[in-house]
């Protein structure tokens, strides 16, 4: 912890270091749980594999802003969210599975869409 932010939590908000504590433990089963997906799809039972996640919103220099929210994985590109059409763009075959799922919930890329 740091101890400029541990000045200001603290007083702001008691329950920050507990409440994102059980946030990340959560985030970190569903990477866990993404990955055993994976290696099951690619047939891999056994070696070191790496699942990325990247988002992040953008301000661009002529005042535009911008958001992007994608998946990798083995330093490949495996979903990227598109937030125009509201689709996911899966240029990895194995990410079709992904994409119809995700694109079939209703309400889910709406959202994606939200939070970039």
């Amino acid at each position: 912890r740091v101890s400029w932010i541990e000045k200001y939590v603290g007083k702001e908000d008691p329950q920050y270091w507990d409440r994102n504590t059980q946030i990340s433990r959560s985030i970190e089963q569903v990477f866990r749980d993404d990955l055993e997906t994976m290696r099951n799809r690619y047939n891999q039972s056994e070696g070191l594999h790496t699942w990325q996640r990247m988002y992040g919103c953008e301000l661009r220099r002529d005042g535009s802003k911008g958001g992007f929210n994608q998946h990798g994985y083995e330093g490949r590109t495996f979903i990227t969210f598109d937030k125009e059409t509201l689709t996911w763009v899966a240029p990895d075959p194995q990410a079709q599975i992904t994409k119809r799922k995700w694109d079939g919930i209703p309400g889910y890329n709406q959202g994606r869409k939200a939070y970039l």
